[in-house]
């Protein structure tokens, strides 16, 4: 795991143990399976056979279908694309990357680059 995926567990890490302490927030639940799944998804030494489902991310429709058209099905998949490469996808729209981008900042603190694969 390189300093940044590192990094960015600290700080998963840190976030779920103050969210676990808040039960009354809205889609507690679902917040806290997702939060679980992707900790143990990047937990060092152990396998990354979990994988987390696109759907987690409660995309629209649109935005939804055009990712799993190119077979896009978990989040692990949509950060091997690039901006660049989602832009170019059918039926990706500008307002469907935008979508995109703004859930894994908001939800996972996660950013696709910026480079085509």
């Amino acid at each position: 795991m390189d300093t940044e995926q590192s990094a960015k567990v600290n700080q998963l890490n840190e976030a779920y143990n103050t969210f676990v302490n808040c039960p009354n927030s809205p889609n507690y639940n679902q917040l806290q399976e997702l939060l679980i799944r992707y900790r143990s998804a990047y937990q060092p030494n152990q396998a990354n056979d979990e994988r987390i489902p696109l759907e987690m991310l409660q995309l629209n429709v649109c935005t939804y279908r055009a990712l799993k058209h190119k077979q896009i099905n978990s989040i692990q998949d949509l950060l091997s694309y690039s901006q660049e490469d989602l832009a170019q996808l059918p039926g990706m729209t500008e307002d469907c990357l935008h979508e995109i981008v703004n859930v894994l900042e908001k939800q996972l603190d996660l950013t696709l680059s910026h480079q085509e694969n």
